[in-house]
């Protein structure tokens, strides 16, 4: 082979799976880096706090689902103790008291219900799907500003070795700034399906929120 049509491979690691295992360990020293910068951080707390927001209304929901069913239970009890005292004639037992008070909390349980189950979970559901896609997209940019800004560094000192040389190729696609332009690419992907369900999400949210809104009308 003519000497001067060789082509040169450097290498840093001695094999492909020292190599690899060596690109996963930078790889994720970058990732905690980046995960930890203020923008992200941000961004996942807001996430975070939708979570929560989600979680609580559907554990207030669960707790209001049981405590209207044993409100109803009681009422079933008193209604029956006030139909024995009735029908036994004892008027100086009879206290309708305690059921106004609680058909008063089976009302006031069942209209907390209802406002978390209408408007409240549906709309904090929306919310947390949002902020999913806003924390995928600041992390995605970031991704992307730190491999563009590797390929950079990386352009510099290969600017040196042209000057050496006279003209060297460099393929970042194939180095782990490439890899991290495509994991930059893949959270862009996964932020417009967060959107899109939110989009959806909230498309039926505000269809059902109308015609609950005409049921109400009407009564």
């Amino acid at each position: 082979m003519d000497s001067l049509a060789q082509t040169v491979e450097v290498r840093a690691f001695s094999s492909d799976g020292e190599m690899n295992s060596a690109m996963q360990k930078k790889l994720e020293a970058i990732y905690v880096d980046i995960l930890a910068s203020p923008p992200v951080a941000e961004a996942y707390a807001g996430y975070e706090a939708a979570q929560q927001r989600v979680a609580h209304l559907k554990k207030a929901q669960a707790s209001l689902t049981r405590r209207a069913r044993q409100i109803f239970d009681e009422m079933k009890e008193v209604s029956s103790e006030i139909d024995k005292i009735l029908i036994e004639q004892d008027s100086s037992q009879l206290d309708l008291r305690k059921l106004a008070d609680l058909e008063n909390e089976h009302k006031a349980v069942t209209r907390a219900n209802s406002k978390i189950l209408e408007h409240l979970l549906p709309q904090a559901e929306i919310a947390e799907l949002k902020r999913a896609a806003d924390h995928l997209t600041v992390k995605a940019y970031t991704v992307r500003e730190a491999a563009n800004e590797r390929i950079q560094k990386t352009a510099r000192m290969m600017a040196e070795a042209a000057e050496h040389e006279g003209g060297i190729v460099f393929d970042s696609l194939t180095t782990l700034s490439g890899e991290m332009l495509r994991q930059a690419s893949e959270f862009e992907r996964q932020a417009g399906n967060y959107r899109n369900w939110a989009r959806e999400r909230e498309e039926q949210y505000l269809k059902l929120a109308r015609e609950l809104e005409s049921i109400g009308s009407v009564r």
